[in-house]
């Protein structure tokens, strides 16, 4: 989570990763509860499941506890949350009115990003339409 100097995380982002944790929590809860009714419910009145009846619900459950469990940890691990991939995408949409195209030079030939220059990728990698050249005009 980016942290400002006098703030703490960024709302929005501590907010989806709040949302992805829940999700995680729910998924695998429910393939806990499967597995767990499955092959725990042999004692009560009506008897247990048939074999392969437990057998295909476990199968089933093990989806849902592998993503909940996914889920949970890249929410409290992950290094970015789904804000800052859409902040990323905003700076290369911006970055003819922040840099102008005039002001960037490919490193390997010099040339202008001109007119006959692709749009820059969401990275800020573009490909100089002299040479060839791959570039960042972010300066990764």
């Amino acid at each position: 989570m980016k942290d400002t100097p006098n703030q703490g995380p960024n709302r929005a982002e501590l907010l989806s990763r709040l949302l992805g944790a829940a999700f995680g929590i729910a998924f695998g809860g429910v393939g806990i509860a499967v597995a767990v009714g499955m092959w725990g419910a042999d004692a009560g009145p009506f008897g247990g499941a048939p074999l392969l009846f437990k057998v295909v619900a476990t199968l089933i459950a093990i989806p849902f506890i592998v993503f909940g469990a996914v889920a949970v940890l890249a929410c409290l691990f992950g290094k970015r949350g789904l804000q800052s991939g859409v902040e990323e995408g905003r700076r290369a949409q911006d970055l003819p009115q922040q840099a102008g195209p005039a002001n960037l030079h490919c490193p390997n030939c010099g040339a202008p990003w001109g007119a006959g220059a692709e749009g820059a990728s969401p990275h800020g990698d573009v490909k100089c339409a002299h040479c060839g050249a791959w570039y960042n005009i972010y300066g990764r």
